[in-house]
């Protein structure tokens, strides 16, 4: 000892850097054996148990660690080393360390005071006297097999929800206690910190799924639950030589602390229980990030502005209990040679997307001056995408059906709900930590409801009326969904939906819920709800709250409002129904706490609901340095979408906003786009998530270049062979010869005249017939956002990784999922010949080349509702399906994806390609196709669909995709795949005649490669290449999707996806395709998950021929598509 976080040649150094890099964090650690030393009788433990037992006592072993820090680096102070050893005392002579009220009930106190007391007893070991060494451990062993006893009969939630905050903190001390205790009694010891080791591991295997970095908790006690987690990381990594750094939980952390923090640094975003800021840290988390995780300043940034604006009065200023407790890891992790700097957010814009948590931010992370706005909206499900969908589907292993390993009870009943603080002020906020009470929330509520838990006859959220969330018997989890994060500039609009968030029996159809930060100053909001005919439900309620000031009643123009006053002026909104009426309001102060201390300030708006339409009331909200003149809903306004006009300063903002309910189709016929809101400004027209990027390419540039060279070095030859010949005769005379030379040099003029002419003039009838003979069919084109309906298609090889696009499109509310297992194609031949590439000849008749297959495809195009419905004998799967497509009474369409059928959801291997077909309400048929003749066949169904066919093109880094074919080091299991699919890429085609294959299989030729190895790899490379130059060939408005994109930024991936086909995508989209990517539980064909930042083992594991060799046959198309 010293060992836990350090050694003892590790101390001089240490203080060194108490004196230099590390003196802003000392300074900290100095004013804590300051205090100790000022008012020792405020800050020792009492000396009497009973006194110690009678409250919540935490802050006893938080302290003790600065203060033993302090004597670490003070090693001259004998008065503070003097009281921290009367200190342990006093907690020694405890008979426990229960709070009385909550003995053998609640171990956190236990947790918190062995964690101080063993971190003390290391720091100062070599000081103490050896009887106090003894006393003292013989302390540490009784505490540490308590809590392991508590481990083993496993009656406390702690000992099993593997990620709620007390887990971390009482499972660190059975850690610590046992590594102390190790030397003194190995074999008790060894097993203790197994068993702690064992259950921390699981809980990073659970983290590593919630992809976004979050806590569903929220961000006061996430930073309870990661200051447990960062320091078990670090001693992991010291200790135990296991390397959690990389966890994708831990990578994106750092985002849950930026991205939620309010302008100005002092406060965060108050979603489920919560004070204004953080329990513990977060300076500790976030030095740890930025040494062991980030390495790029953004930590050490963001915790120089939280220390330096560190608030000292109440309600800001933090708890004695709390203030301390992480200033000895913060000294310890820091790393000073990293250089503080400014973060970007991942979407290079002012907003966040935190996927699996269901939580937009807009905002955060900026200093407190006019301007700087921050927005955030919530709508997901209770515990966060991946948690409610392990409790859902029992998909993860060794854990117990239901809730039973996680515990959301500090959440709140807040689906849709929103904090605003515009120019950084508390306008519209959280209520902090409170009951679960759905009014004390920034939602809407409902009237009459017989059935009300509480505040009869009004009814909110499921979950509601108790002191923590009601959850264990909400399977399938309750949930809000964020249907679109469309941004314009500065502005930014954010739509939600909560209807599955409140009980069936209300009969509510649609609770929306749609947000437009205009200005940094203007916000409107919108809510519809829409009403099932049999709804009971006669009124609503729409709550808002600030927790610092008093709403005052407030009148604009013609309409009701409310307003907060502060220096700078009024804060003020005000609300109308799509009839104009502005409906009164109650305002309420609302005190929640037994002594009174905790409250907030809310304004109630009840209005009747409609029953026949939906009922719309639009909320604006409005800073003190803009003026809005005039507001109104126009009359044109319909259940599908609403219309209105807001005049700011002068000028009008004309919006169009569609419901959340109204298929992708019809808003194209609305908007003029897939997405949810356009506005006009004067002549400016801004459709939010839609890009008129028209780009004219020309994709033969590369390859018409290579063969008009060939073309001209041919006639030059040929024209200076002709001429000598007839020079060599001497036959001719003087000006017969002179004639030739002419004719040959004019021969070589037009052949250049024509080269020019040739990309000068696409589209000239003359060069039309001349290009045929270029490999790629109407090259040049305009690629723009689809707004009509088209037929998309997924185009990749296997092992291109094109399997995470499925998530895309799969398990959502927009898409029913089902395989050819229910719908077997009529294909004809075996299904060998499937892989055959002269299967699917270009110059065949689509129809009468496979009838079979064609006329499969053609239904599930133009007239799936019959396809399905004249299906024979269906599974249940099916008829399910076949009773929803009767239920819409709608013309649906399918998305049909083909795939080499290595992959699903399940993760069960078929041994042929199977056909996935989604529906999705009458907009994209979608076909995936991952198989070996997929160049072909994507020729074949281009000229069965035409001209309304967009294509998505997956590749793959050519050296990355062969070394996973010919690499030896894959399991059992993993090899067997490869090797399949070896196997189909390298069949031979049954094409005699060079007609029958493409161009590019003529074109790109063998470089004459070694036998063997070589010979493998060099196929593998042509098959790469002309695969690739073919699908680009025979694509229409393609988009490419470059694997190595998808790895590290699948949200935006998905994003842009979306965008081209002119769709927004949805926030639980956008995690399924993250999660997917970036997580063990789903891998790919023959391979392992794959990592944000995997290395490219090629570069290592391939000899320098080989990739010599792909690059050779391969560098044309790779510089095409960004390989270097």
């Amino acid at each position: 000892h010293p060992m836990l976080y350090f050694n003892a040649m590790d101390i001089p150094r240490m203080r060194h850097k108490a004196l230099n890099s590390h003196a802003k964090i000392a300074k900290i650690i100095q004013e804590a054996g300051r205090s100790l030393k000022e008012k020792p009788d405020y800050y020792l433990p009492p000396k009497s148990f009973e006194s110690f037992g009678s409250r919540w006592n935490e802050l006893y072993g938080n302290n003790l660690c600065a203060f033993a820090m302090y004597c670490v680096l003070h090693p001259d102070d004998t008065k503070a080393l003097s009281l921290v050893k009367l200190y342990m005392d006093r907690m020694t002579s405890y008979p426990d360390w229960y709070v009385t009220a909550s003995r053998n009930i609640d171990e956190v106190p236990i947790g918190h005071s062995l964690t101080g007391y063993v971190t003390a007893y290391d720091f100062l070991y070599p000081v103490l006297e050896p009887k106090r060494r003894s006393i003292y451990l013989e302390r540490i062993g009784n505490e540490t097999a308590l809590m392991y006893r508590v481990v083993q009969k496993g009656r406390a939630g702690w000992t099993k929800q593997r990620i709620h905050n007390h887990a971390p903190t009482n499972v660190f001390a059975l850690l610590i206690g046992a590594m102390v205790y190790e030397d003194f009694d190995p074999s008790s010891a060894k097993h203790w910190k197994g068993v702690a080791m064992s259950m921390f591991e699981k809980a990073l295997s659970i983290l590593e799924v919630v992809v976004d970095g979050t806590s569903d908790e929220g961000v006061a006690y996430g930073s309870y639950t990661s200051r447990g987690l960062t320091q078990y990381i670090f001693m992991a990594l010291r200790h135990f030589d296991t390397d959690h750094t990389q966890n994708s939980w831990l990578r994106q952390h750092f985002w849950f602390f930026f991205a939620t923090t309010m302008p100005g640094f002092q406060r965060t975003v108050g979603i489920a229980d919560s004070n204004h800021n953080w329990f513990y840290g977060p300076e500790s988390q976030l030095v740890f990030l930025d040494a062991f995780v980030l390495r790029n300043g953004n930590g050490n940034w963001l915790a120089d502005r939280i220390r330096s604006a560190k608030p000292k009065n109440p309600p800001l200023a933090r708890s004695m209990s709390q203030k301390w407790s992480t200033v000895h890891t913060e000294f310890i992790f820091y790393d000073a040679s990293l250089k503080s700097n400014r973060p970007v957010l991942p979407s290079n814009s002012s907003y966040h997307i935190f996927s699996d948590w269901g939580v937009v931010t807009y905002g955060g992370g900026q200093y407190m001056k006019k301007g700087n706005t921050f927005l955030s909206f919530k709508s997901g499900p209770i515990h966060g995408e991946a948690v409610s969908d392990i409790v859902e589907n029992s998909w993860f292993p060794g854990l117990s059906p239901g809730w039973a390993n996680f515990n959301p009870g500090h959440e709140h009943p807040d689906q849709n709900s929103f904090v605003f603080a515009p120019n950084g002020r508390y306008f519209i906020t959280e209520a902090l930590y409170a009951p679960k009470y759905s009014d004390l929330n920034n939602i809407v509520t409902f009237s009459p409801s017989p059935d009300s838990k509480c505040n009869s006859p009004w009814e909110g959220q499921v979950g509601e009326c108790g002191k923590w969330l009601d959850y264990k018997h909400q399977i399938p989890a309750s949930r809000g969904k964020i249907a679109t994060v469309t941004t314009s500039g500065d502005m930014i609009h954010i739509a939600g939906e909560a209807v599955d968030a409140y009980r069936p029996e209300l009969g509510l159809r649609s609770v929306q819920r749609s947000l437009l930060l205009l200005t940094s100053e203007v916000l409107l909001v919108l809510d519809t709800i829409v009403l099932y005919s049999d709804s009971q439900l006669k009124t609503a309620s729409s709550l808002f709250h600030n927790i610092l000031h008093t709403f005052h009643p407030y009148q604009h123009l013609d309409f009701n409002g409310a307003q907060v006053v502060y220096p700078e002026g009024a804060y003020a909104f005000f609300w109308l129904q799509q009839d104009g009426n502005s409906p009164t309001a109650k305002f309420v102060d609302h005190h929640y706490a037994a002594d009174g201390k905790q409250s907030t300030h809310y304004v109630n708006i009840t209005y009747p609901l409609n029953t026949d339409h939906a009922t719309r009331v639009a909320y604006i909200f409005v800073g003190p340095n803009t003026k809005v003149h005039s507001v109104w809903f126009h009359e044109k306004s319909t259940d599908e979408i609403a219309y209105l006009s807001i005049v700011i300063n002068n000028t009008e903002y004309k919006i169009s906003i569609a419901s959340l309910l109204v298929s992708t189709a019809r808003r194209n016929s609305l908007l003029g786009f897939g997405g949810y809101l356009t506005l006009s400004d004067g002549d400016h027209v801004t459709q939010f998530g839609f890009e008129d990027t028209k780009t004219k390419v020309d994709r033969c540039e590369v390859v018409i270049l290579n063969l008009v060279c060939f073309v001209c070095v041919v006639s030059l030859v040929c024209a200076i062979a002709a001429t000598l010949c007839r020079v060599r005769t001497k036959m001719l005379s003087y000006s017969i010869r002179f004639r030739w030379f002419w004719k040959c040099l004019f021969l070589i003029t037009v052949t250049w005249l024509f080269t020019l002419y040739h990309f000068m003039c696409h589209e000239c009838p003359l060069i039309r017939k001349a290009r045929q003979e270029c490999p790629i069919s109407d090259p040049a084109e305009f690629l723009y956002a689809s707004t009509k309906q088209p037929m998309v298609v997924i185009a990749s090889l296997p092992g291109f990784g094109a399997e995470f696009m499925e998530p895309m499109f799969a398990n959502s509310s927009d898409f029913l999922y089902f395989t050819t297992d229910d719908v077997p194609p009529e294909v004809s031949g075996d299904d060998s010949s499937r892989y055959d590439a002269c299967y699917w000849p270009p110059n065949f008749q689509v129809i009468a080349g496979h009838p079979g297959t064609a006329g499969w495809f053609a239904s599930t195009h133009t007239e799936p509702l019959l396809f399905l419905n004249n299906l024979q004998d269906p599974n249940p799967h099916m008829k399910h399906l076949q009773k929803k497509f009767r239920q819409l009474n709608k013309s649906p369409r399918f998305a049909i994806n083909l795939l080499s059928g290595y992959w699903n959801t399940k993760v069960s291997y078929a041994t042929k390609h199977t056909f996935y077909i989604y529906y999705y309400h009458s907009v994209f048929p979608c076909i995936l196709l991952v198989i070996s003749s997929v160049t072909i066949m994507l020729a074949w169904i281009n000229n069965l669909i035409g001209h309304d066919m967009r294509t998505i093109l997956v590749v793959r880094d050519p050296r990355d995709w062969i070394h996973s074919l010919i690499r030896d080091d894959l399991d059992y299991v993993q090899r067997k795949r490869q090797q399949k699919v070896l196997r189909n890429l390298l069949r031979t085609q049954s094409c005699v005649a060079p007609i029958m294959l493409p161009w590019e299989y003529v074109y790109m030729k063998k470089k004459g490669g070694k036998g063997g190895r070589a010979s493998i790899v060099e196929k593998l490379a042509l098959i790469w290449a002309r695969n690739i130059a073919v699908m680009i060939r025979t694509s229409r408005s393609l988009q490419i999707v470059r694997l190595e994109d998808l790895e590290k930024h699948p949200d935006k991936v998905v994003v842009e996806v979306f965008k081209r086909m002119g769709l927004t995508v949805s926030v639980p989209q956008i995690n399924r395709v993250t999660r997917s990517v970036r997580t063990g539980y789903f891998p790919r064909l023959y391979e392992d998950a794959i990592k944000e930042d995997r290395e490219q083992e090629w570069e290592d594991e391939m000899d320098e021929d080989e990739i010599e060799l792909v690059e050779n046959i391969c560098s044309d198309v790779m510089k095409k598509l960004a390989y270097s």
